[in-house]
């Protein structure tokens, strides 16, 4: 619970007050970094996608778990463990949501409002970053990458009613830190959810996720991403990509939305223009 508290400081007092409680925790013998990581890193995720979103708090709970089992429903595996992971899920989702909640109604009994600045932002990824330095060689390449996993999940799933321009924004730096922190920890999978966010998200996680692959000079295929948004008829995405990265391997995508009748797609293409006699 200290470690959850990381994402609703509101200045250095609170800060040093936290770092110290967590030293003391530690030095009292609790040494479970891994379980704290992993649920600290879906806390935050749910912090900035909630503050990014066009519905209520309220509506985030069934919202979410709707999304879940639209995703759980394309992919493949065995019922009762798909069963399993969603009523995870969904319990994990609650308490970061009540976590939010709670902390929402105490701040503004506090007359402090919401955390709105990039230096509320500096302040909380500074606290994670120590938390980090704490756990040391406790926190292995493995545990950053399960921690990633959890990071990247409430946002492909909330990242369809996020506002417009929310990549450009206080919450996305938060979240585009705490990946940034995790990948320095040895976090191994960026190019699966690069390929996840343009096949199930929006174009912000797809941003995020492309300049953290260029900053750290990731091998992603940009491609292959193209092909699966393509598949899914997500037409902002295909932008994103061929005007971030320039890619213009249009042939593949362009087939397979030909072959499964989605003329948005296929027109798309053509107004890039890729030429019709590629339809044989």
């Amino acid at each position: 619970m200290a470690v959850d508290a990381i994402w609703f400081l509101s200045d250095k007092e609170e800060l040093y007050a936290i770092v110290s409680l967590i030293k003391r925790i530690v030095s009292a013998g609790v040494n479970d970094f891994t379980c704290a990581a992993l649920r600290t890193s879906f806390l935050a995720s749910c912090v900035s996608a909630c503050r990014g979103r066009t519905t209520s708090l309220a509506d985030a709970v069934n919202f979410m778990g709707q999304k879940l089992h639209e995703h759980l429903q394309e992919s493949h595996g065995d019922e009762v463990l798909k069963a399993e992971a969603s009523a995870k899920v969904h319990k994990f989702t609650e308490w970061a949501l009540k976590c939010i909640g709670l902390h929402a109604r105490v701040r503004e009994s506090w007359g402090k409002g919401n955390h709105g600045t990039i230096i509320d932002v500096q302040l909380h990824l500074r606290a994670f970053k120590t938390f980090l330095d704490i756990a040391d060689n406790d926190l292995t390449a493995k545990d950053f990458t399960k921690a990633f996993d959890a990071a990247c999940f409430p946002l492909k799933l909330f990242s369809s009613t996020f506002d417009q321009g929310w990549a450009a924004g206080i919450s996305a730096a938060a979240i585009q830190g705490l990946l940034e922190l995790l990948v320095e920890g040895g976090a191994d999978n960026v190019s699966q959810y690069f390929l996840e966010a343009a096949r199930y998200g929006s174009t912000e996680p797809v941003r995020i996720l492309l300049q953290i692959t260029q900053r750290n000079s990731f091998d992603i295929d940009v491609d292959l991403a193209l092909s699966f948004a393509a598949h899914y008829g997500k037409l902002e995405n295909m932008g994103c990509l061929v005007e971030e990265v320039n890619t213009i391997a249009f042939l593949g995508p362009l087939m397979r939305a030909a072959e499964h009748g989605c003329l948005q797609v296929v027109e798309w293409f053509v107004n890039r223009g890729c030429r019709c006699y590629y339809l044989g």
